[in-house]
């Protein structure tokens, strides 16, 4: 439903906002719309994951600091000059404590600063503005986050993908194998596309 959602064209930016307890998958859901929307050849949307954490201000207009970065990112700086249909992903804004209540008071700005739909995640305390929607995930199953992870780390055709696309650091991380477990499970023989998200999935890595 919130891939139809964002999928959906819209006048004007929208916003979303994902509450669920500590260890309920927020963050894997988030790198898989991100690797849903940069495979994507019918919705043109891009997005680009930011950790709320990482936010050291933002102002009075929504400008939470995306330019201000001094590292170089190719990727950063195409969407933050983009005017296509784009998305900003807020990951767990209750992990910056210090700007929490401020971010969700300005966030809706951001949307306008950015051009941009907003998505933000954050534990069961938070309170967006009416502004977002809010869902709350309450029914994810961590049995079958660990199936999942453990069915990517045995496969000898993920490995050589993983080898081929991620860094070596990165091939064992539990949300880079829970991407490519979700890879081998929609695509299969269909080498051409698990090409196409294996290297989405690497891009999304690389963003970070």
């Amino acid at each position: 439903q919130l891939i139809e959602e964002i999928g959906s064209p819209a006048e004007k930016p929208r916003m979303w906002a994902i509450k669920g307890n500590s260890g309920l998958g927020k963050t894997t859901l988030m790198l898989q719309l991100c690797i849903h929307f940069l495979k994507s050849r019918d919705e043109e949307i891009e997005p680009f994951f930011h950790k709320a954490r990482d936010i050291a201000e933002i102002d009075q207009f929504g400008d939470i600091g995306i330019n201000l970065s001094q590292e170089i990112d190719p990727y950063r700086e195409q969407w933050l000059a983009s005017r296509g249909r784009k998305l900003l992903i807020v990951d767990g804004i209750d992990e910056n404590t210090k700007l929490m209540n401020k971010l969700l008071d300005r966030l809706d700005k951001s949307s306008n600063f950015y051009h941009a739909d907003i998505l933000l995640t954050g534990r069961m305390n938070i309170s967006p503005s009416y502004s977002f929607q809010t869902y709350e995930l309450s029914n994810f199953d961590p049995d079958y986050l660990h199936q999942m992870i453990h069915r990517s780390s045995d496969n000898p055709v993920n490995r050589k993908w993983l080898k081929e696309f991620i860094p070596s650091e990165l091939q064992q991380h539990p949300l880079i194998l829970f991407g490519s477990a979700e890879i081998l499970s929609n695509h299969q023989d269909d080498f051409e596309n698990a090409d196409l998200s294996y290297r989405a999935l690497a891009e999304f890595v690389f963003t970070r």
